[in-house]
């Protein structure tokens, strides 16, 4: 004897109609998932591209904010060796100055008929000292002696020419 056959009955408007919604399914999860992983990847690019800004002007942050001020410390008691060390300090640790210009200057009260004058205030440059880095790591120093603060003419008015700070650092 033969047991009973079960038939199933089989429903393929049924199964194109789940085959249509898993697509479906699948294709916005896969657009949903794209649209995440641009945002992502944009989000770690602008966290990484400040990052990298950080990092590039951090030299120039610290020679502005720690090397230029230390100038300051000295009060123009800076003599030309300790000028040598801290222009070789400088190139040293900041590959992007070029060179660096301390003036030695007189400060009196006396009237000469040499030198400009204003207001009994007599100042003089009395040496230049032009530091500039070398082609192999080395220093080249050039000096001026006996300079004479020099004078221009700007809308009436005469100004001294000589930066009287203590130095001038280019790059």
């Amino acid at each position: 004897m033969k047991g009973p056959k079960n038939v199933y009955r089989k429903n393929f408007s049924l199964i194109v109609a789940f085959l249509i919604l898993v697509s479906i399914t699948l294709i916005i999860s896969l657009i949903v998932a794209y649209s995440f992983t641009e945002k992502n990847i944009e989000s770690q690019f602008a966290s990484r591209k400040d990052d990298v800004l950080k990092a590039t002007i951090n030299t120039y942050n610290d020679f502005f904010v720690t090397r230029i001020p230390q100038m300051g410390l000295y009060n123009g008691l800076m003599d030309t060796s300790s000028a040598r060390k801290y222009v070789d300090s400088v190139f040293h640790d900041y590959s992007f100055v070029k060179s660096v210009t301390f003036y030695q200057i007189s400060l009196d009260n006396k009237s000469n008929n040499n030198n400009r004058h204003r207001n009994k205030l007599n100042i003089i440059a009395q040496s230049i000292y032009h530091y500039r880095q070398g082609n192999h790591g080395g220093i080249s120093v050039t000096k001026t002696n006996d300079a004479i603060d020099q004078y221009y003419y700007t809308g009436g008015r005469h100004k001294p020419a000589v930066n009287f700070g203590g130095e001038v650092i280019t790059w």
